[in-house]
């Protein structure tokens, strides 16, 4: 099973004790004794580094205000579906609230390097986070297929069985969702920006390595989606099959039951997360955060 370290009280960790974490861990759990108020969750967030604060383009005045105290370094992520409110936005999920296996900065060339979430109301049924290590998939896969290194995820188009139907300039969403897209029916994501200030949507590559080094640790792992949304560069069925059977490994996932008052640091560099459906009324809080040493930090001039 994959590692996390747990925790007690948000106010016994440093900064210092998490980036020593990071070293031996992608998923650090901190149990709280009460909920956490928005304001001593944002500072702590502020210590660690520089959270992403979003605008009132992604999250209007009247939503940021009634679910998160105004506070724009905390998305409220809920389902209108299934809560009667909140806006269908980005981390909504389905219908049932199921999101899969994804990373949300895995095909961008500058990346945030924590995700921490927080929960704040707990749904009635269901609603676990898994997350899947995949700096351990590499320790384990290196060694065996050292050719790894040599490839990329080729973004040009998310489905591995799809061919482009035209020769139009590269649009990493062929295929998806128009009100995505569009921003209709109070779909948020074309309207999310990075800690520049410019476009998520715009960032999007191409490709990208498979094996990509921390910006935090310096380890080195593997950067990609599972279940068949990708395609290697160079081609090779082989690998392909290869990292989809070593997604469903059981080593490498570990499963979050969440309690009241938890909060979650996880290092999205080199890990994947998904959510299960759920009952009832579940609210928690998403931030994305830039460590100081990160080099591809896009307010910095030496991207890679």
């Amino acid at each position: 099973m994959m590692k996390a370290v747990t925790v007690k009280n948000l106010d016994s960790l440093t900064r210092e004790r998490v980036i020593e974490l990071l070293y031996e861990t992608r998923l650090i759990i901190i149990e709280n004794e009460n909920i956490v108020p928005e304001k001593e969750l944002v500072q702590f967030y502020h210590h660690l580094g520089d959270p992403v604060s979003f605008d009132n383009e992604y999250m209007s005045d009247e939503y940021a205000n009634e679910w998160s105290k105004g506070y724009r370094e905390l998305i409220p992520v809920r389902n209108q579906e299934l809560s009667g409110y909140g806006p269908p936005g980005l981390f909504s999920g389905g219908e049932d609230g199921k999101v899969p296996w994804h990373l949300e900065s895995q095909n961008r060339d500058t990346h945030d390097d924590l995700a921490c979430f927080a929960m704040r109301s707990l749904p009635d049924t269901g609603g676990d986070t898994y997350f899947m290590d995949q700096k351990i998939m590499y320790d384990n896969l290196i060694k065996l297929f050292p050719e790894l290194e040599e490839h990329e995820v080729d973004w040009s188009n998310r489905f591995a069985a799809e061919e482009p139907e035209n020769d139009l300039p590269y649009n990493p969403w062929t295929k998806w969702d128009e009100k995505c897209i569009k921003g209709g029916d109070g779909w948020n994501f074309m309207r999310m920006k990075d800690i520049d200030g410019k476009y998520l949507i715009d960032k999007e590559v191409k490709s990208k390595p498979l094996v990509t080094k921390n910006t935090i640790t310096g380890q080195r792992g593997l950067m990609f989606p599972c279940q068949t949304v990708f395609n290697l560069k160079p081609k090779s069925d082989f690998l392909f099959q290869v990292l989809e059977k070593e997604c469903e490994k059981e080593e490498y996932q570990y499963c979050h039951k969440w309690k009241s008052g938890d909060i979650l640091i996880n290092d999205i560099q080199h890990s994947l997360h998904k959510r299960e459906p759920y009952t009832g009324d579940r609210l928690m809080y998403r931030s994305s955060i830039y460590m100081p040493e990160n080099p591809n930090d896009p307010r910095k001039q030496f991207l890679h």
